[in-house]
């Protein structure tokens, strides 16, 4: 029952929500507003030489410089809020055990907003000489990059307001407002205050939480040397080949600035305060019936970070704070670097014998990674600036990788493949960090885990090839595969500062973990055939069944996947339509429940015209669908599960127009 006097969800709304205990609804409602401009500048260098027959010597460089300013803009209802949303529920509508329809009076609204100035700076540089005569061959291969840049400035801020609203998603999904619409009112925005008895005393006011402005700049290098050596022989293995590779990779990120502490009369500002606007008309127009979600204001961002760093925002008793790393909790959890150092060894056979060939091999790798971040030392909330400390987990772990192909020509135009191997991929780098991330609104957050151990498989593969005519073929393949410490996003209680309540606060945090051991088993099946004039067709279809020992599904496993592609080619032109679809798949585990992916489909298009052997120009066309992409809540024992939306985005139709010029 609900703890307010008196009680707001009385009558039909308390029998219903007694009869519905098990009942789930959405724990904000909201729709989101994105902008981006991107600018890029790219120098490719390729450099060939050939100083006798048996050398070739190959150079490369790169370098690109872009910016990626953005603006994320956000409303939300929150009738998940436990004070300001559960606690003003007045009536309800429950469908299979969601809560489709519910209305709230006097419940918090949140604007939010997001400013970015991003940057990347990219140089790489490759350096590969190669040596082939009758007998022996051998090859070095030697290069670095190295990215810098990230967010330059990024300002965010919170404005809250409190109205009477209802939502729906039991079809088109809506919030509707009783009276007026506050999305279109910036007056009715305002940044927190804090609260207590006297905001001009400094004892007796807990300020509240508007914001901040921060710096985030980022960080990738990495090196690499690599040589292989060969021998042809005269027997049946015909091609003994070795080498080693050494990689050395850094990554990390630093942030600091300033936090928006703000007190009643001088920081709480109304969102009408920094050039309110209203967001173009077409705004939402993919998806219908959305109610008051699709009309609504966003204000300059860039303004509201001048006025925080004007200091104008301060009661008398606070001064400016310096910006800084240990500031703020949020700034020390998201500065970490991590580093990763891989030695390999490899040998391989090749071999031959009448309709037989293929090659064997077994590949040794060192991995050591160190995950390096900030904690603090001492049991206080939040965290004093001096007392934290910087903290290292390490990794080292080595892995044996054999394999095996065979193809047999059955026929001459029927082969048959078999290949064995055992593989490895590493946690990403993001993933293996000490990061973290606090929604103080919806206590939910994120962050990495530097304890991650690397995914594993053994797989088998089989397959047929007809090759039916020329330039045709007909495929198929059976595969299985063998996994063990699959990585899955789970979630669990953390206990973190809430800065926009000033004290302790459980959230619920997902991580990456490693989930156990999982199989994958299925066919594919390809077919490609030209019929003249230049014209043909490529299609492919997948079914990959995947289960993990515990009955739970693998994450990003779609069961059925389906690519169809005609093309056209002579000598002046190209053209290819590619059609995808994949049937839906799971992400994550969020509290306890599966994150859905639906099922969805993508067009592409390319048109290319070669105007002579220097120049050419093509047209591309990417999502033509304007396909959604659609995520819920698959929550066990509720029927109705596909309703618990937890986003659908449109990104609309892109075209790129292109000239090459190649010398």
């Amino acid at each position: 029952m609900q703890p307010t006097l008196p009680a707001a969800c009385v009558g039909t709304c308390q029998d219903t929500l007694l009869d519905n205990l098990d009942a789930v609804g959405p724990n904000s409602v909201s729709a989101h507003y994105f902008e981006q401009q991107r600018n890029r500048d790219t120098i490719s260098v390729a450099l060939q030489f050939k100083p006798v027959d048996q050398l070739d010597i190959e150079f490369n460089m790169l370098d690109v410089k872009a910016d990626f300013d953005n603006m994320s803009h956000s409303m939300f209802a929150f009738p998940g809020n436990a004070w300001n949303g559960l606690m003003k529920l007045t009536d309800l509508t429950v469908d299979g055990g969601v809560i489709t329809k519910a209305t709230f009076d006097n419940a918090l609204v949140v604007y939010d907003l997001i400013n970015r100035q991003s940057t990347i700076d990219t140089d790489s540089y490759d350096l590969k000489a190669t040596w082939n005569d009758e007998r022996w061959f051998a090859s070095t291969h030697l290069g670095t990059s190295k990215a810098t840049g990230g967010t330059g400035r990024q300002v965010y801020g919170e404005f809250l307001n409190w109205s009477d609203y209802s939502y729906d998603i039991s079809g088109d999904r809506s919030l509707t407002f009783h009276g007026a619409n506050p999305f279109l009112n910036p007056d009715a925005f305002q940044i927190d205050g804090g609260w207590g008895s006297d905001p001009g005393s400094a004892a007796t006011w807990n300020p509240g939480w508007g914001g901040n402005i921060v710096f985030k700049p980022t960080r990738d290098e990495e090196k690499y040397a690599q040589v292989d050596f060969g021998i042809r022989l005269d027997s049946p293995v015909y091609q003994v080949r070795f080498g080693a590779k050494r990689r050395e990779h850094e990554t990390g990120q630093e942030m600091g600035g300033v936090s928006l502490a703000t007190v009643a009369g001088y920081g709480n500002a109304l969102a009408s305060q920094f050039s309110p606007r209203p967001l173009p008309g077409n705004y939402l127009s993919g998806f219908p019936n959305t109610g008051d979600l699709s009309e609504r204001f966003t204000i300059d961002g860039w303004a509201l970070a001048d006025w925080i760093l004007s200091g104008d925002w301060l009661a008398p008793w606070q001064t400016m704070p310096e910006p800084s790393t240990f500031n703020d909790p949020s700034f020390a959890a998201n500065t970490w670097t991590v580093t990763e150092d891989i030695n390999a060894f490899y040998v391989q056979g090749d071999f031959s014998w009448d309709r037989v060939r293929g090659n064997f091999g077994v590949r040794y790798v060192q991995t050591e990674s160190n995950s390096m971040g900030w904690a603090c030392t001492v049991n206080v909330s939040p965290c004093p600036a001096t007392a934290y400390e910087p903290t290292s987990v390490k990794k080292d772990y080595d892995n044996i990788l054999p394999n095996v192909n065979v193809a047999f020509d059955a026929t001459d135009d029927v082969v048959l493949r078999f290949s064995a191997a055992q593989v490895m991929a590493r946690p990403n780098y993001g993933d293996m960090s000490s990061y973290l991330w606090l929604g103080d609104q919806t206590l939910t957050g994120g962050g990495g885990n530097p304890e991650l151990d690397p995914y594993r498989s053994t797989n088998w593969d089989f397959s047929a090839e007809w090759y039916f005519a020329e330039n045709s073929i007909l495929a198929g393949t059976l595969f299985y595969k063998d996994v063990s410490d699959y990585i899955l996003v789970t979630t669990q209680e953390e206990t973190h500062f809430n800065q926009n309540q000033g004290r302790d606060t459980v959230y619920d945090v997902s991580r990456p973990n490693n989930a156990g051991n999982a199989s994958i088993q299925g066919f594919s099946a390809a077919f490609q055939q030209t019929f003249g004039a230049g014209f043909g067709l490529l299609a492919n279809y997948t079914y990959a069944d995947a289960e993990a020992d515990n009955g739970d599904p693998l994450p990003y496993n779609s069961k059925n996947q389906v690519n169809v592609s005609p093309f056209f080619e002579n000598d002046d032109w190209s053209a290819r339509v590619t059609y995808s679809w994949r049937s839906k798949y799971y992400t994550q585990v969020d509290r306890g429940n599966f994150l859905v992916t639906d099922d969805y489909d993508s067009l592409d298009a390319n048109i290319t015209y070669r105007i002579n052997e220097f120049l050419s120009v093509s047209l591309d066309g990417m999502n033509l669908l304007d396909t959604n992409y659609y995520t819920y809540a698959e929550v066990e024992g509720i029927a109705n599960t596909e309703k618990l939306v937890r986003g659908d985005y449109r990104t609309g139709r892109r075209y790129m127009a292109t000239l090459r010029v190649q010398f």
